[in-house]
């Protein structure tokens, strides 16, 4: 979780939970922000590819 674009080339965050890990863990991840943009929103869902 901290180095996210080491190991995966796709992010899926759910924002409308209470409880979501994955943003927790990549919110503010200086990796997470460097190396991927969002390529899909909608109704909370989030995908993010890396760059």
């Amino acid at each position: 979780m901290k180095n996210p674009s080491i190991y995966v080339n796709w992010v899926l965050i759910y924002k409308a939970t209470p409880n979501d890990k994955i943003y927790e863990a990549v919110k503010n991840n200086p990796d997470f922000i460097d190396n991927f943009v969002l390529r899909f929103s909608e109704k909370g869902v989030e995908a993010y590819e890396k760059k």
